[in-house]
């Protein structure tokens, strides 16, 4: 890949833009409707990603006073290459147990993309709380998932430019 299509990748992955489905969205869309499996959507993943947003979280300053979240937007990548985004804590907290496997404590980058070797397929559903508020549940399915690994993608600038320092000398 040359220097320039993977800085734009790099771009394109920090930014926010349009999912296919929102997660609500995706479980109305998709939920089995009779049976065992009464309001269970299926998600075959094959990445997922977290990105923080200032104005979205209510303990930052730049809070845009609407939000009631951490400012954590979670995006789900699917097989089919379609994406699942949400601002949800508990889709938030599925995506914080792959980057604890992959060594990051409880203080997450502002942006982490994790790209799955093979495919999880994830049941989603929707529970209800106290006072009206629901959450979401994740769970993982074994029959049907393959899995070999996991990668982070997020170049630095010397990996994507493959620069060189200021000051640095060359080789000629």
């Amino acid at each position: 890949m040359s220097a320039i299509k993977a800085l734009i990748k790099a771009h394109k992955a920090k930014s926010i833009s349009e999912d296919t489905f929102t997660l609500i969205n995706f479980l109305a869309k998709f939920e089995e409707s009779k049976g065992d499996r009464k309001g269970i959507a299926r998600m075959e993943l094959v990445g997922l990603e977290a990105k923080y947003i200032p104005k979205f979280d209510r303990n930052s300053p730049e809070w845009n006073g609407q939000a009631q979240g951490n400012g954590f937007r979670t995006r789900f990548f699917l097989k089919d290459g379609s994406t699942v985004g949400t601002f949800s804590g508990a889709a938030h907290d599925f995506f914080k147990f792959y980057a604890e496997l992959m060594g990051y404590d409880r203080q997450l980058p502002s942006f982490l993309h994790i790209d799955i070797t093979g495919v999880l397929q994830v049941d989603i559903s929707k529970v209800a709380l106290d006072g009206g508020k629901s959450t979401y549940n994740f769970e993982i399915v074994e029959e049907g998932s393959e899995l070999t690994g996991f990668s982070e993608y997020l170049p630095t600038a010397q990996e994507v430019l493959s620069l060189e320092a200021p000051g640095e000398p060359t080789e000629e």
